[in-house]
């Protein structure tokens, strides 16, 4: 059984923001680029796929929905498999940033590693939530928070078999539910703002760009599948760049405050003083290799002021004297 957890939420998220500072941009973009390969790779597939369909025709045939319906379902399938481990990398590198290590951009692949176990783990996650909210949704919610934690155990323990890490987190999580549901409602607001430039964008065009075809008749789908128009550039824009650059720094702006969570139930208390430090001491091993790997103009510039250093001096020509000439009658008497 984990520690009884009495930090407020704001002090986590405090937390999170002293370990991610100085790397609010490099953890960033690693969360933007492999939250987006999940969903604009299905999303151009499907794209592609629905215009290899239609082709010239006027109508779809009963046949074409069945294989439409069939490829979403495939591709949804794969995706979010591939989900699943995509989310336990980005729970291993947050809880590295949030005890002030420097995690490899690769880190977040490290699920694949214990493909097996990952895979049971939260597909055994995913089951007993369910069978708990058919009876009804509060107790599925309530074991959703019950078995949040499994994933860091097995992180900590890869020896443990999944259904030991559900067991350690629900014991670990008995008092301490509603601690962390008061953590993620606190980021409601930012969530809220995140969502915008989604909400922006229409049902139709959005379902499409993040694959999914929705209840579009043809005469829909060609016309939001056209991408010559200015619309589906800006739509396109709006999902991809600045919905999903919000929801990525956003995503791991949470993790890394659920992280520092599951590290008080262990008893790992990281100070903040610790956290400043660290940040600092990443900040100038940053600096430090980037003085290491100059660029090849500036290493030109310095091998040209050696060689001028190492050329003869040679005087400077001699300035003729300059005569002065007095005007008539302005010489003093």
């Amino acid at each position: 059984m984990g520690n009884v957890i009495v930090t407020k939420a704001q002090e986590f998220r405090e937390k999170a923001r002293h370990s991610l500072e100085g790397r609010w941009k490099e953890s960033g973009i690693i969360f933007y680029i492999y939250s987006l390969l999940l969903v604009l790779i299905p999303g151009m597939l499907s794209i592609a796929f629905l215009k290899y369909i239609l082709g010239s025709s006027v109508y779809i045939s009963s046949g074409d929905f069945d294989s439409i319906n069939g490829f979403y379902t495939i591709i949804s399938l794969f995706f979010t498999v591939a989900g699943m481990f995509i989310s336990y990398g980005f729970t291993f590198y947050a809880k590295e940033v949030s005890l002030g290590r420097s995690p490899h951009k690769y880190s977040v692949l490290i699920g694949f590693k214990s493909f097996g176990k990952v895979l049971l783990l939260y597909l055994l996650m995913y089951l007993f939530i369910f069978l708990w909210a058919m009876l009804f949704f509060i107790p599925g919610i309530i074991a959703f928070y019950r078995y949040r934690m499994a994933p860091y155990i097995l992180i900590d323990n890869p020896e443990k078999s999944p259904l030991q890490c559900i067991r350690e987190s629900r014991d670990m999580m008995v008092q301490n539910k509603g601690r962390l549901f008061a953590v993620d409602i606190s980021f409601i607001g930012w969530f809220l703002l995140v969502i915008i430039p989604f909400a922006v964008v229409s049902d139709e065009r959005r379902n499409l760009l993040l694959g999914r075809s929705g209840d579009l008749d043809i005469l829909d789908i060609r016309y939001f599948l056209d991408m010559t128009t200015v619309g589906f550039f800006i739509d396109f824009i709006m999902v991809f760049v600045v919905g999903y650059v919000g929801l990525s720094v956003l995503k791991l702006y949470f993790k890394t405050t659920e992280a520092h969570f599951y590290l008080e139930l262990q008893g790992i208390y990281v100070s903040e003083k610790e956290l400043l430090e660290k940040a600092k001491a990443y900040d100038k091993l940053t600096e430090n290799k980037s003085k290491v790997e100059e660029p090849v103009e500036k290493k030109a510039d310095m091998h040209k002021a050696v060689d001028t250093k190492l050329m003869p001096k040679q005087n400077p020509p001699k300035e003729k004297p300059t005569e002065t000439k007095l005007m008539p009658g302005s010489d003093k008497k």
